[in-house]
């Protein structure tokens, strides 16, 4: 079983959600592409194994202005080497060509 596979606990790291248990193909009276749908919708989620659930819990506040703002800005960038790397590489590919 890939490690992958598993969602871990958010404080202690150990294995708590095993995804190849969902069985996205046979849900009762459930549209089976509206269980990958939805399963490819989660914006974010926290996990806590009981053990942890005992000492802590998870909550959801809103982000700061300047926290998204951060995130964009740190997207923005990502992007922009991106393409940087996609034009440098044309450019090696087509005085290849020549």
């Amino acid at each position: 079983m890939s490690s992958v596979d598993y969602r871990c606990c958010d404080v202690c790291g150990c294995k708590v959600f095993y995804d190849a248990y969902l069985n996205y193909d046979e849900v009762d009276g459930v549209d089976p592409e509206w269980v990958v749908k939805m399963a490819r919708e989660i914006g974010d989620w926290a996990v806590l194994c009981h053990k942890c659930a005992k000492t802590h819990r998870t909550m959801i506040v809103p982000r700061s202005k300047t926290e998204m703002m951060n995130e964009l800005s740190d997207t923005l960038q990502h992007m922009e080497e991106i393409w940087q790397a996609y034009v440098n590489m044309s450019r090696k590919n087509s005085k290849a060509e020549d």
